[in-house]
């Protein structure tokens, strides 16, 4: 008979081994193990086999009590493991909320291509735009103006170029310091309606396609002008940029604003100027756009879509700094006097005229109607001038 423990008797042990049958299995193995040693004292000799069941006897034993202690060890500190999940849960559950919070859309299709969170402040800054033009293009035109924003899309150059007709009027802009080049464009109905009214006319040439020429591109030069006025003022709302007109063209694949397949943002008006109609489109590549958003972002007043751009609050300081360059009309008084109106028309060159004013007094010197100084006259080279002696201080001025 065999003394030694074969490998499915040792798995078999170990399969039955979970939290209910630990001990019992244990006890099944050591009764096997005496009943193997009550057979060895049988028999009269010991060999090498009976050497080796004992030491696999050991090793069963030792294998029990290491899965004992690991059975027993994590029911000692279950209390500690669930404060420790607690605590796990509660961090990462912060943490996500923190994430979402800072989370921004991301398209890994096209990485470049702007958020439509920034499309939709783009489009304000321009709606802002068109309600300034209405007011001054309605005053330089003399005629009723209505500029509204129909669309702000961002699409690829090749698209716009082919929403666009074959022969246009554009302009060419820049707007250091952000980069690239943007352009204006006008169909023709709309250009030659504004040229008739500029000309006399009422402005109902819808029909007429002919591309302005360099004597009619100067009679628009003007108007162009304040169209790239308006959009210098709506840059400088963010940061200081100068907006530059760089060049008229009429054939669209001579703008080349960006890479046939770049992206761009396009903003389209509906204009109506007289009895003239049609649409001004106003492209910007990707670059200027990335810029201009980031200005808007970090914008601490904000723009409102229907009442315009907020005012920021102002420190005393900045309101007396922003006084420094009203001016204000100052008057020196000499004297006065009552004349007669049959005195009056007698009178000739070379007469003398009498004033109610003493010539060694000083005189009254006047800022916006008010009495501020006392001065003496004198006299600088071939200029007349007044040296002021002291301040007057009345109810009236502080």
């Amino acid at each position: 008979m065999s003394n030694i423990l074969d490998q499915d008797e040792i798995n078999s042990l170990l399969g039955a081994m979970d939290d209910n049958d630990i001990d019992k299995s244990a006890n099944e193995a050591n009764e096997k193990l005496d009943q193997q040693n009550d057979e060895e004292n049988k028999e009269p000799a010991v060999d090498d086999s009976t050497e080796k069941s004992i030491e696999n006897g050991e090793k069963l034993d030792n294998i029990i009590d290491s899965i004992e202690d690991s059975r027993s060890a994590p029911a000692a500190n279950i209390s500690n493991d669930i404060e420790s999940n607690k605590n796990f849960d509660n961090y990462f559950d912060s943490s996500f909320q923190n994430f979402n919070q800072n989370v921004k859309e991301y398209n890994f299709k096209h990485p470049n291509v702007i958020t439509k969170e920034q499309l939709n402040k783009f489009q304000v800054l321009h709606d802002v735009l068109s309600r300034d033009l209405c007011g001054d293009l309605a005053v330089y035109m003399k005629a009723g103006v209505e500029v509204n924003l129909i669309a702000g899309e961002q699409k690829q150059y090749c698209d716009f170029i082919e929403s666009i007709d074959e022969n246009a009027f554009n302009m060419v802009f820049s707007s250091d310091p952000f980069p690239g080049l943007a352009v204006v464009n006008f169909n023709l109905p709309l250009i030659n309606g504004v040229l008739d009214l500029l000309l006399g006319g009422q402005g109902d040439v819808e029909k007429n396609t002919n591309i302005p020429t360099d004597i009619e591109i100067s009679i628009l030069t003007p108007f162009l002008e304040k169209i790239i006025k308006q959009l210098d003022k709506s840059f400088n709302s963010l940061t200081t940029v100068k907006v530059n007109n760089e060049r008229y063209c009429t054939d669209k694949n001579t703008i080349q604003l960006a890479p046939s397949d770049g992206y761009v943002v396009v903003i389209s008006y509906e204009v109506k100027i007289g009895f003239a109609c049609g649409v001004i489109k106003i492209c910007y590549p990707l670059p200027m756009v990335q810029q201009i958003s980031e200005f808007l972002e970090n914008e601490e007043s904000h723009v409102d879509s229907y009442y315009g751009k907020k005012s920021a609050e102002y420190s005393k300081e900045d309101i007396i700094k922003s006084l420094f360059d009203v001016p204000l009309p100052l008057e020196v008084t000499l004297g006065e006097t009552m004349v007669n109106a049959a005195d009056l028309l007698d009178l000739e060159i070379g007469d003398i005229i009498t004033l109610n004013h003493s010539i060694n007094s000083p005189l009254k010197v006047t800022v916006s109607g008010n009495e501020l100084f006392s001065a003496q006259p004198g006299k600088i080279q071939e200029n007349i001038v007044v040296k002021l002696l002291e301040r007057i201080e009345t109810n009236n001025t502080k």
